[in-house]
């Protein structure tokens, strides 16, 4: 079953889990009102490679990932072009949300969050973000980036991954993370909702909007 638009964001079903990508249109109070059987539950975002498990408590911890094998708890990521990434084990019953930017990809945090969740296989979702036509960086970026991966990834080819025109580079840090995630090993099926944020007026992009900008919600959640 593919993902299904609704006014608030795409959703998908799939082993007794709910996954949520949401839209511009989605608040925090439109989406609780809309599964009130949930509780949600976030961490502060900062651009970390820090993994943590989700408690009552941790909206004010500092991390950029949070797991739980609970059920009916939500756990979101915030996004205004960085990577949504949820994910899940189904014989763990464990669940996983990760805000990955250009800082989470240099830093590996989501096969970080995989290796210290245990996950050696796992089903893995990448929301709606920044795609590589639009992603235009500066070549130091370009740099930082192209070390890790020749670092961890010397058997992986980039050759599309990294592209340059006028000193400007475009880089696409959705297929760095999928060679990251393969690099550790890690037995997933990777599926893609490729909506670019910031030519897709559906979504916040920073980018875009700058400080007008407003945050996607997206969500991940074991039913009971």
């Amino acid at each position: 079953m593919s993902f299904i638009e609704t006014d608030l964001g795409f959703i998908k079903e799939q082993d007794n889990h709910l996954l949520f990508f949401g839209k511009n249109s989605a608040t925090l109070d439109q989406i609780q009102k809309a599964y009130p059987k949930f509780t949600f539950r976030g961490v502060h975002q900062k651009h970390t490679d820090i993994c943590v498990p989700s408690t009552t408590d941790s909206s004010d911890v500092v991390a950029d990932a949070h797991f739980t094998t609970q059920s009916d708890v939500a756990l979101l990521v915030k996004t205004a072009d960085c990577q949504p990434i949820l994910a899940y084990n189904n014989s763990k019953n464990l669940v996983l949300a990760v805000h990955a930017g250009w800082r989470g990809v240099e830093n590996q945090i989501t096969s970080k969050a995989l290796l210290q969740c245990h996950l050696q296989q796992a089903d893995i979702f990448i929301g709606p973000c920044i795609q590589q036509s639009s992603f235009e960086v500066d070549l130091d970026v370009k740099e930082q980036l192209e070390k890790i991966c020749k670092m961890d990834h010397q058997s992986q080819t980039f050759e599309n991954t990294f592209t340059t025109k006028n000193d400007k580079c475009y880089i696409d840090l959705t297929e760095i993370v999928i060679a990251e995630i393969k690099a550790a090993r890690i037995n997933a099926t990777v599926s893609l909702l490729p909506f670019d944020t910031m030519t897709d007026l559906r979504f916040h992009s920073y980018r875009r909007d700058k400080l007008n900008s407003g945050r996607n919600l997206s969500f991940i959640v074991r039913l009971s």
